[in-house]
């Protein structure tokens, strides 16, 4: 089955079907800049201290995203499979005003950033990536995004293939797919051309119940840990298999001041959920 096509005029982001939203980039003014931004000659030139994971075949390493670029620049085959550009220190300065302009367009009603908590915007800034490759066979595995997040993501150059449930479609440059919270997929790299994607994850505000559900199951875990073994919260995020997004979510609320916290916790609809929130928090604290 196909993944939906639809024009701009259709979209919503409170849509419970992925769709790819065919030419969003030719209602971004900034687009043109956003496509010289990301190419790789442009990329290359910066001067950033930021390392990702950079994969070639079936190994990654953490290195430095100027010798990732460096090494695609001089031809090799690999993949940048998540630069958290808004978290680094040139991306938010260079890229960020150019994709504040796409959420300009339509309306995220963003859980994390309407709190006005700092440490919740930032873990917001780092669900914002960028997936740079070169050559064929790169590709994402079957996941579900973490923290109940939706997430669009914007061709730049080149395609992908996506599969989501049963569903798979190709996005070209311009194009943009939606995913809505807690759909399973994965994502191909098609072709052996130079291939660039902007996205951003965020947590529904009309839709936050998965984000309460993988927080009780972290704090849960992170309370028998400690409970049965008296070790501190870095050996258990360092032992522990919580993804690194969950675990931000649970520093969030466990280092919230008290009036922060609570205003969290009115947001859960689900009154036993919130009551065992709040035993979790007062046994960890």
């Amino acid at each position: 089955m196909s993944i939906k096509r639809i024009p701009i005029c259709e979209f919503s982001v409170t849509s419970s079907e992925p769709v790819i939203v065919e030419k969003f980039g030719d209602y971004i003014a900034a687009f043109p800049d956003l496509i010289n931004a990301l190419s790789l000659t442009s990329l290359a030139a910066m001067e950033s201290t930021d390392t990702v994971g950079f994969a070639r075949g079936s190994k990654v390493d953490e290195i430095g995203l100027m010798d990732a670029l460096k090494q695609l620049q001089n031809g090799s085959d690999g993949y940048i499979n998540g630069w958290e550009y808004m978290a680094g220190d040139v991306g938010s300065i260079t890229l960020g005003p150019l994709v504040s302009s796409i959420e300009e367009i339509f309306f995220c009603e963003n859980f994390l950033t309407s709190l006005n908590i700092p440490s919740a915007s930032l873990l917001d800034s780092v669900m914002k990536w960028i997936f740079i490759s070169q050559g064929p066979g790169s590709y994402s595995d079957w996941h579900t995004d973490p923290i109940g997040s939706a997430a669009w993501m914007l061709m730049v150059q080149g395609e992908k293939l996506w599969f989501v449930e049963d569903q798979q479609g190709i996005i070209r440059p311009g194009d943009l797919i939606f995913i809505p919270p807690g759909m399973k997929h994965r994502v191909e790299n098609i072709g052996d051309q130079y291939n660039v994607a902007i996205s951003h994850n965020w947590v529904p505000k009309s839709d936050s119940n998965l984000m309460w559900i993988e927080l009780v199951n972290g704090l849960e875990k992170l309370d028998s840990f400690i409970s049965s073994s008296s070790r501190t919260l870095s050996e258990f995020h360092e032992t522990e298999s919580v993804d690194n997004l969950v675990f931000g979510l649970m520093m969030v609320i466990l280092h919230a001041n008290p009036k922060e916290r609570e205003k969290m916790l009115t947001f859960i609809p689900d009154r036993s959920r919130r009551d065992r929130i709040e035993k979790l928090l007062e046994k960890l604290r």
